[in-house]
Parts: structure tokens; C-alpha cells; sequence
């Protein structure tokens, strides 16, 4: 295991004994395998380009979720789907309901929202983003 972390350029794991239990904890790094152009001067400089590269990612899949609706509604499990995954993520259900919140997307059945029939279809507001017409 340590080799394998070690050829991934990651930090060796902790491992801490106590009373008879074995914790092993595995320590965040910074990802090796792409190479930063450019030399960070400070902590913060770091935070906002992770910061970004994630804002970017999550733009992203907003976009791509968008032109899926395009077709008609679809189930976060149907999004999911095309969107490659085995199950419905996290960031998944954070960019649904930012993008319920900001009016592009609306729930096909509103009053009840945790049904297993929901379904997800672009609203007026979605639809002229994406310069499509009503």
C-alpha cells in the first residue's frame, strides 16, 4: 500500500493503535500527476485555484445537465445515467437544486418533491439560457 502511495506522489498513512484497534488514516495530497505551470506563491493562491477548478467543474455539469433536458424531463437517476454514473451523486443533487433555485429547471410534479416520479424538466427561464425558443 505505501508503495502504491508513494508512486502516486501521496503522503505515507498514519497509523495509530488503541486498545486493541488499528486506525489507519489516509492523508490528503495534491495531485501529482498534473503539473502546476506556474510556481504558487502562497496557501491562498492554491485555495482559489482548486476553488475554481471546481466552480468550473460544476458549471460544467450544470450545462451538460441543462442540454440533457432539452429532450424532455428526466429522473436524477436518468441523469445520472447519461451522465455516465452507477448512482446519483452529491454534486449531482447540489447542482439540481442550485439549478431549481436560480429558475432553470423545475420539479414536474412541485407539490410533491421527494416522490420516486419526479422528474426534472427546463423552464421557460432554462430554455432561453440554453437560446432555445419557449
Amino acid at each position: 500500500m505505501r508503495e502504491l502511495l508513494e508512486a502516486a506522489g501521496l503522503p505515507a498513512p498514519e497509523f495509530e493503535c488503541n486498545a486493541g484497534e488499528v486506525l489507519v488514516r489516509f492523508c490528503p495530497g495534491i495531485d501529482t500527476r498534473h503539473k502546476i505551470s506556474t510556481p504558487l506563491k502562497s496557501k491562498s493562491q492554491l485555495e482559489s485555484r482548486l476553488e475554481s477548478q471546481l466552480k468550473s467543474r460544476v458549471e460544467s455539469l450544470k450545462h451538460r445537465v441543462l442540454d440533457m433536458l432539452v429532450e424532455g424531463a428526466l429522473s436524477k437517476s436518468e441523469i445520472s445515467a447519461r451522465l455516465g454514473q452507477e448512482q446519483v451523486s452529491g454534486q449531482l443533487h447540489a447542482v439540481m437544486r442550485t439549478l431549481i433555485q436560480e429558475g432553470l429547471v423545475a420539479y414536474t410534479i412541485p407539490e410533491r418533491r421527494n416522490s420516486r416520479l419526479q422528474r426534472y424538466a427546463l423552464t421557460p427561464d432554462g430554455r432561453s439560457k440554453l437560446g432555445l425558443r419557449s
